[in-house]
């Protein structure tokens, strides 16, 4: 008797472990679906038939393709070590601690937390741009916090991170060649 309660035991906790897995996955997709995927409006991209003619949404779109661009500039010129993939609107958000009234449009790319390696291109909405600055600063900080006793090797990348202002784009990077990053950024 005990021993068929033993595996009763054991089904139960099998039953619950894949729950809990299923759970987090569909939570994890769920967060992974709430950007566009290619946009990088916080609007999300629109098609022909739902844009209205309206500017202000238009240059919404605008802002997210130039800033995927200019990402993807940043990117193509710099060497990093680990692969740098593009992350949702939500996860910058989070990662950054910003209310998305202050960002009109964004394209991240990260590592896979491996080493500290990201790339941030935004648009800032008006009179919000010195939030902007001031999260992707305390990101930083937040990053050497991390990486000081899990790889202290990345530390060096985070000393010398490229912060700048680039027309209407506020940048971030982090990379091993930080004159490398100013350099590709005075020819965008």
């Amino acid at each position: 008797m005990m021993r068929t309660n033993k595996f009763a035991r054991k089904g139960v906790l099998i039953l619950i472990l894949v729950f809990c897995f299923v759970l987090s996955a569909s939570m994890l997709y769920g967060c992974g679906s709430s950007s566009n995927g290619e946009g990088t409006d916080k609007n999300g991209a629109q098609s022909e038939e739902k844009k209205s003619g309206d500017e202000s949404k238009d240059e919404a779109v605008s802002d997210g393709e130039a800033a995927d661009k200019t990402a993807a500039d940043i990117l193509s010129g710099l060497e990093f070590e680990d692969e740098m993939t593009k992350v949702s609107d939500d996860l910058f958000f989070g990662l950054f601690n910003l209310d998305e009234e202050k960002v009109c449009a964004v394209s991240v790319y990260e590592s896979t937390g491996a080493t500290a390696e990201e790339v941030v291109v935004a648009v800032a909405a008006q009179g919000c741009e010195e939030d902007l600055l001031a999260a992707m600063k305390e990101r930083v900080e937040s990053q050497k916090e991390s990486f000081r006793d899990y790889v202290p090797a990345e530390l060096d990348k985070l000393a010398d991170p490229v912060i700048t202002k680039k027309g209407k784009f506020t940048i971030l990077i982090v990379c091993g060649d930080s004159s490398k990053a100013e350099k590709i950024l005075e020819e965008i």
